[in-house]
Parts: C-alpha cells; structure tokens; sequence
C-alpha cells in the first residue's frame, strides 16, 4: 500500500544535490510535516519558541544563520529535535559553519539522519514545499484507497456504490473505463511514483479521469468520450508496458456498475501470464461468468470435488500432476504447447494427464470431463482473494 512518507522517500527525490552525513539508520523515519530551524535557537528566543515550534516526524530544514556567531548551538539545536522526535534536518550551510565531528557521531548514535544540500539549484522554500506537495498527494491517495476499498468491498448498494464514485472523483461521468495496472510488488512505490508523474504530465489529466493506488498497483478511471482508447492510454503512461501487468475493463454506462467495473480491470490484469500483459476483459470467453463467482461456496465445493484427489496424490507422491493439468488448460489444450511451458517431453504430459484420469475419474479425452477440469482449474487460479 501506497501510505507513508519517510525521509528516504525525500532524498530520493533531491539525491543529486543532497548528501547524507550522519544518520544514515533513521532513513525509514516518517515524515509528516516540514518546517525551517532559525531563531528559535538564539539564547534571547528559544525560551519562548522553542518548545512550540517542532513536532514529531517533522522534517526540519535550517541555515543554522543564527549560529554563525556560536557554532556550539549546533549540537544543541540537534539534541533537541531529537528529543521531541523530528525526522531529520537539513541542513544548506550557506555560512559555511563547521559542524563538529562529535555533532555528527552523536546523530548516527540517534539515527538522526542529516544532510548537506550541495547543489545551488536547491532552495529553502523548495525543501519544505515539496514535502508539504507529496503529503498532499498521499492524503489524497489514502482517501482514494478508503472509496475503492469500500466499494470493492461487496458490501454496498448502488446508491452508495455512487455515492462513492463521486466521492473518488467528483467530475466522473456516466461513461467511464477503468485500467488496473499491476506491479512488481517489490517496487510498488517507485512504480507509482513514475505512473503518476506520467498521468499528472499528459492529456490524461482532465477533471473527468483519475489515478487511485490501490494494493500492489494503480487504477486509471477514464472518460470514455475522450476519444483515447484504452491502449493508446497505456502508451502515453508508459514506455516500459513489459514491465507491468494491465488489465482493462469493459466500458460502462452507470455509476451503478462503477464496483463491476473496477474489479473487471482488477480480475484482468491479475490473470495467469499465458493472457499477456495487457488483458481486456471482454476477451476473457467463459472466465467473464467465472470469476465474480470464484469465492461462493458452490463454486469452491465443485473445485474441490474435482481437484483434491490430484492436490493429495502430489502431496503423498511429491509429483506434479496439477501444475501439468494448469499448463494443459492454460494453453489452450495443446499437448506440445504444455510441454514446451513444462519443458517436459509430450509423452509425459500424456502420462500425467492419463494419472489424472485414474486418481480423479475425469478424463482429458473426455469433452464433458475436460469442460470439469477446466473449470475447476479456472476456480482455483482465478479465486477473488488473490486479487482483492
């Protein structure tokens, strides 16, 4: 989830002109709020400002100007935020103040991250704007992730299913699409950050479309009289489509199917790799009908009247029988095509399908039994939990 700021997001953002000095193990702190260190360290006013003016996870940026004078405020100064739990300092030493060794050994045994701004091109008032610009957006987005997890949640009616829609974007029309673009799941933040620089920077960005993170990627809602299709919309947010998953969803004409809509991008885009990496849902076939459905109880009984006895064979005989059924289905039938997926000889495809047959009772030749198999496989790859 999409949901904290911390101090290493903020260097990434100023890496080139920024230099961390001490304090390198608190770069997981959180930062929520900014704010700029000057006279409240001066002996005549820190009395009265001193114990006021800071909070915790604030990140503070400073000139240390008040400390030209008394470079011994320094170690002060830092002890002190510290104390009341701030994030870090940085710090544009436009006096050229020498800070002593011991300030910053003192920072590391802290965890007090502190930085130098090493770049002319990086102002005070830039620092403490761009933190206040991405809480904005995290807000923004937390509030987005709270809608689509309310309406994805199952539990509304088409009032409020509308009523939410509105709420995640209150320019949304009655024609709309939505792609859910999934991502690697170990770089999600930095996935989103760039998808969204894309979306805020093109033609995309009109008051009808939004961009909402949600679990291990993104939904782009769009306005269907845009006159961009779908997969011109993935070009412009992208030149790298190989490195995600995007799965689109059919248009819609309701608000009332805004919850249907989103979870037909959400099922597309989380299919089996045999799909591709850009999935419209309305070439989907069969899997349309199956995977609203996956979860209910008839479904997962028939599943596993149909699988369990291939799931106990391979767990009592360490075999392979089920990952061999799930190539089969999943090319389409096509012996030669499952054993180039397995890189398995055809024969043994052929030998574990006629297992299949015997432990199971459904047999492959079979078209009513293959029709079972499918299925089931269907259910127990496209159940709704791994994608919600």
């Amino acid at each position: 989830m999409y949901s904290n700021y911390t101090v290493s997001d903020f260097y990434k953002t100023f890496e080139s002109g920024l230099t961390l000095v001490a304090g390198s193990g608190g770069m997981s702190r959180l930062i929520s709020a900014a704010g700029f260190l000057d006279y409240e360290i001066d002996p005549a006013m820190k009395d009265k400002y001193y114990h006021t003016n800071f909070q915790k996870n604030q990140l503070t940026v400073t000139t240390f100007s008040v400390a030209k004078d008394n470079p011994h405020l320094i170690l002060d100064a830092i002890k002190y935020l510290v104390a009341k739990g701030t994030s870090g300092l940085v710090v544009k030493n436009v006096f050229n103040l020498p800070i002593h060794e011991s300030v910053l050994r003192y920072a590391d045994s802290m965890n007090f991250p502190i930085f130098y701004v090493n770049s002319q091109d990086i102002y005070v008032e830039l620092l403490i704007f761009e933190v206040y610009k991405r809480l904005f957006i995290l807000n923004t987005f937390r509030d987005s992730q709270r809608c689509v997890a309310a309406i994805l949640s199952g539990n509304l009616n088409s009032d409020e299913v509308i009523k939410y829609a509105k709420e995640l974007n209150p320019s949304i029309t009655d024609r709309y699409y939505s792609i859910y673009v999934k991502m690697d799941e170990y770089n999600v933040p930095d996935s989103i950050d760039a998808l969204y620089k894309s979306f805020i920077s093109s033609e995309l960005n009109i008051p009808q479309n939004c961009f909402v993170p949600y679990n291990s990627g993104a939904f782009i809602i769009c306005d269907r009289d845009s006159n961009l299709p779908p997969e011109e919309s993935i070009n412009i947010l992208t030149n790298n489509k190989e490195a995600f998953n995007f799965g689109i969803s059919n248009s819609h004409s309701t608000l009332r199917d805004f919850d249907v809509c989103l979870r037909e991008s959400l099922y597309a885009a989380s299919l089996h790799k045999s799909h591709g990496n850009i999935v419209s849902y309305g070439s989907l076939g069969s899997l349309q009908l199956i995977l609203p459905f996956t979860d209910t109880v008839e479904m997962q009984k028939f599943k596993s009247r149909v699988l369990t006895p291939i799931l106990d064979y391979d767990i009592e005989n360490n075999s392979n029988l089920l990952q061999t059924l799930t190539a089969y289905i999943e090319s389409n039938c096509n012996i030669d095509t499952a054993s180039a997926m397995l890189s398995q000889h055809k024969n043994t495809i052929r030998y574990r399908l006629d297992k299949i047959a015997v432990i199971s009772g459904f047999d492959y030749k079979s078209f009513s039994d293959l029709e079972q198999l499918s299925l089931a496989i269907k259910i127990h790859n496209y159940s709704k939990s791994k994608f919600i």
